[in-house]
């Protein structure tokens, strides 16, 4: 039988577009990196070219690359790239949850293991490539009896650990970055966040599909090569998501709000003795009472450090160790009071609820609802309802 590539059939033309979809949206990154310089960018564009490259080889196979070239030597270098997608990932949620964020020295040593797989192919094609018969044979002998059948799947499995390691670590960065916002911003609705979680979300999933398949194909079913390509077709097709959302969130706007509303001097400064400032807590409080700061749905904490004339810090440290709360929780305790007071005086009569919330500094439903939910006990319905 006479085999032409490509086959352009309903197992590869949609892969091939995918695959197109990722190197488009990889060197778009790229492109963006190079203007400006953010590593976010760069991080993200390696992620998705990663990602991209792990469809290769289904791709190939369905358009009838193997039957077509059946002396190819391509399997030597369709490499595994989870060694490298941990790392990337990890310093990814790192570049977005760190202010100023940059690469050391010492972070080389997560690629070590991706550098060792690389020189670990390179010697098996040399050593395999100056054996007789190689051109007549897809794979060499070193690849088929030694890796194929032992070091192949080790390396696999640790591979495997280790994504999943990355996966973890990320995600508790990603947890903290969120508890961190407390610390700087009143209102913390920001679809940059969700972004975030998502991207994780979406490496979650395809770890546990990648898992389930291999569980699968190794101790219940015995999966064909068609079967297979389900799970490269999901896999495909997250990097919609992963290359739109990506390229159009804004990233570096979440990175500037954070340093303009105090981040990098709650970074720098070691925790010293809050009881040694200027002013205290009682301070605070009377000063937000008065001057109702909280009013602006924009406040974070480097504006309210503006109008104390004291550092973010110091702000921060204050509420911290004298009230065991932080900026969100602070803030937003006036807002609900001071929603139920207009809510009292009639207010509600004449507007919404959620125009008398936005009165009062929230800026969003979301945000309305739990935090009057948390601080009151009960929905702003119920409590109009009780009056």
């Amino acid at each position: 039988m006479i085999y032409l590539f490509p086959n352009f059939n309903i197992y590869s033309v949609p892969l091939l577009i995918l695959f197109v979809w990722g190197l488009v949206f990889s060197a778009l990154f790229l492109i963006r990196f190079l203007r400006f310089r953010h590593w976010s960018d760069l991080l993200i564009g390696a992620i998705l070219l990663t990602h991209t490259y792990n469809r290769i080889t289904y791709t190939i196979g369905f358009m009838a690359w193997y039957d077509t070239y059946p002396q190819t030597k391509i399997n030597y270098f369709l490499l595994n790239t989870l060694f490298l997608l941990g790392p990337l990932i990890y310093f990814y949620v790192k570049s977005i949850t760190q202010a100023k964020f940059t690469f050391r020295p010492v972070d080389i040593w997560h690629f070590i293991p991706m550098i060792f797989i690389v020189l670990y192919r390179l010697v098996m094609f040399i050593v395999d490539a100056n054996q007789s018969g190689f051109d007549n044979v897809q794979n060499g002998w070193l690849f088929e009896q030694f890796h194929m059948k032992y070091f192949g799947s080790v390396l696999y499995s640790i591979s495997n650990l280790s994504l999943g390691f990355y996966l973890l670590i990320a995600y508790q960065m990603y947890i903290r970055y969120r508890k961190s916002l407390n610390h700087l911003f009143a209102n913390t609705h920001k679809k940059e966040l969700t972004w975030l979680r998502n991207f994780l979300l979406v490496f979650a999933f395809l770890f546990l599909m990648m898992n389930v398949f291999s569980e699968l194909d190794s101790s219940i079913l015995s999966l064909s090569y068609k079967d297979f390509w389900w799970g490269q077709l999901a896999a495909a097709l997250t990097m919609i998501y992963l290359g739109w959302q990506g390229y159009f969130s804004n990233i570096q706007g979440l990175l500037s709000e954070q340093e303009a509303a105090g981040a990098l001097q709650i970074q720098a400064v070691d925790d010293d003795d809050s009881d040694q400032y200027p002013i205290r807590f009682e301070d605070i409080k009377q000063s937000m009472s008065i001057e109702k700061w909280y009013l602006n749905s924009s406040l974070t904490l480097a504006d309210l450090a503006k109008h104390l004339n004291i550092q973010a810090h110091q702000i921060s440290a204050i509420l911290n160790k004298q009230a065991s709360t932080n900026f969100n929780d602070f803030i937003n305790q006036y807002r609900v009071e001071e929603v139920k007071q207009q809510i009292r005086s009639g207010k509600a009569k004449n507007y919404t609820l959620l125009t008398i919330a936005f009165d009062c500094g929230f800026n969003s439903k979301a945000s309305f609802n739990r935090n009057f939910k948390k601080w009151h006990g009960s929905s702003p319905s119920d409590f109009l309802s009780k009056l």
